[in-house]
């Protein structure tokens, strides 16, 4: 056969059973993944986890798990990797067309808040510090955080000397508020508006300015929450 007929050969067909292949790996990942933050339930001892309470969970031998992860902690860094990610997905789906800097670092404590209820094992694994350093390790978290304040600082929203310190107040709150929402406060809508109420208040925010933001930053998670699967019953947190 000749070079020029050779090129006419048609390409060749995807190999089949590579691409289903794969499709059952990444299955299997998002399995055992998923059976991770399963376990991660309020009142559970989530400190004394093995990989031996995983492979019950998910039905797996353990030489299945060890093709896909080297070691308990590595599946608890992916697995934290990819809810920082979802979350930094879902600010951007929610309030991407916001401008206000303070409606926009509201919407970040909302978020974490409310799905926190909603999903308590979702705020029981990232109420772990260990959480707070995949976050700040993820490009959104500077949009989500440090840039919102700083924004609302330069356009004198909020006065604050230390963007570090202002950082750390808002994110050590924020582990404190999953834990908190896990435990199903009586009134949950209250809960989050008084602690809203009380950081940015220790940011110097006008007590005017801070109600029509934190409405606003309502509003804007309320009014979008089917980009926000995990919110089943949004209604709930209608201030009425």
């Amino acid at each position: 056969m000749t070079a020029q007929g050779a090129d006419k050969l048609p390409t060749p067909p995807e190999d089949f059973r590579r691409r289903v292949a794969a499709q059952r790996r990444e299955r299997m990942r998002a399995h055992l993944l998923d059976e991770l933050l399963n376990l991660y339930q309020p009142g559970a001892q989530n400190d004394a986890l093995v990989i031996d309470d995983v492979l019950k969970a998910a039905n797996v031998a353990r030489g299945t798990f060890y093709k896909y992860f080297p070691s308990l902690d590595a599946a608890s860094l992916a697995l934290g990797e990819q809810l920082t990610t979802e979350m930094i997905n879902n600010f951007q789906r929610l309030y991407a067309d916001i401008d206000d800097p303070a409606v926009r670092a509201m919407g970040g404590m909302l978020i974490v808040c409310v799905r926190s209820w909603h999903e308590p094992k979702w705020g029981v694994f990232t109420g772990h510090v260990d959480f707070i350093s995949y976050f700040e390790r993820n490009n959104g978290f500077d949009l989500m955080v440090r840039d919102g304040l700083l924004k609302a600082r330069e356009t004198g929203l909020m006065q604050f000397d230390d963007i570090d310190a202002a950082v750390d107040m808002l994110m050590g709150t924020s582990i404190e508020a999953r834990r908190r929402m896990v435990r199903r406060p009586p009134s949950p809508r209250a809960y989050v508006d008084n602690l809203l109420h009380y950081i940015f208040r220790g940011l110097s925010m006008q007590p005017r300015a801070l109600s029509q933001a934190l409405n606003a930053s309502w509003d804007c998670l309320l009014d979008n929450a089917a980009a926000a699967a995990w919110m089943d019953d949004p209604a709930m947190w209608r201030n009425v």
